[in-house]
This record gives C-alpha cells, structure tokens and sequence, in this order.
C-alpha cells in the first residue's frame, strides 16, 4: 500500500471531481483517506495501490472530464522528497496521525487541537522551507510548470533543479 500526500488548489472545499477522483484512488474505500482544507485548497492523505504520479494523473484525468483547471501535486509520504511540513507542525501532525492510527487518529488529533486553542484560531505560518530539496525528474518538472502556468510560481527548490536538469 502506498501512502500518497495530494495537494489540490484552488478552493478550500471538495469539489464533485475531487470525490470521483479520491474514490477511484482508493477504489471505493473512502476509510483510507481524508481531505483536509487549507488556504488555497485542499490537502488528501490516502492508502492505495497507486503510485503518487498515477494519482495525479487521475484527478488531472477527472478534472478535465469536470472542466476543471485547478493543479494537483501528488506526493510519496514516506519519502518526504518534493515536500516538508517542518515550520507548519499542525499539517505535520496530521499526516503522522492519519498514516499511523487513520481517521479516528486524525479526529482525536483535532480534539487535541480544538481543547488546546480554546477558540482562539492559530496563527498562520507562512515561513519557506529553507532547505527544500527537489529530486523530480525533467518531465515532472515540466508538468508543474504546466500547472503553475509560470516559471516564477515554482518553487526555489524546483527552479534550481529545473535549471540544473535544462543545462
């Protein structure tokens, strides 16, 4: 079983096209997977049998059937290459809860939370990731670009490989 990190951006909510999407990636056992909203889309954790590439192609393959352009990032959790949470230790939690005890780990994890701010809304943090590191292919890469509609929208990390892999 993989255990697959999708970014979804755009809106903050699920779309009709992200179900459709999530349920052939987990070939219809939702159990093995959960959607997160943050600002500026949707995070997914799921078990499957797909690769994170092949996930990706999926909702890219549901989106264009929803005529629906909004990008999607697929990730290998175990790996941790292309991503890291290290300055937004909630999401972190997150993923480590979801992938060791599944949604009920992330539903206590959320009560943690909820007792611990005593409605107060945690503060954002919007520090970069010093040490990003991208390990993507040349084809990957242009993928994103593709996505992302401009070179100035990818990552430093991705721009110094892409730069590396185009010389």
């Amino acid at each position: 079983m993989n255990k697959v990190v999708i970014f979804r951006f755009g809106v903050d909510n699920p779309l009709s096209g992200d179900v459709v999407a999530m349920t052939t990636i987990t070939q219809g056992s939702l159990d093995k997977a959960i959607g997160l909203p943050f600002p500026g889309g949707v995070l997914s954790l799921v078990e499957t049998e797909f690769s994170p590439s092949e996930c990706a192609e999926i909702f890219r393959n549901v989106a264009a059937e929803h005529n629906d352009i909004l990008p999607v990032v697929a990730f290998d959790a175990n790996s941790r290459n292309g991503y890291n949470f290290a300055t937004l230790d909630i999401v972190e939690n997150v993923v480590d809860a979801f992938f060791k005890g599944g949604c009920d780990a992330v539903d206590e994890l959320r009560g943690r939370i909820s007792d611990a701010s005593k409605g107060e809304q945690p503060e954002a943090s919007h520090s970069v990731v010093e040490n990003e590191t991208c390990e993507l292919d040349l084809d990957e890469l242009l993928d994103i670009l593709n996505e992302v509609g401009s070179f100035e929208k990818l990552s430093p990390a991705q721009k110094q490989r892409l730069e590396f892999l185009t010389k």
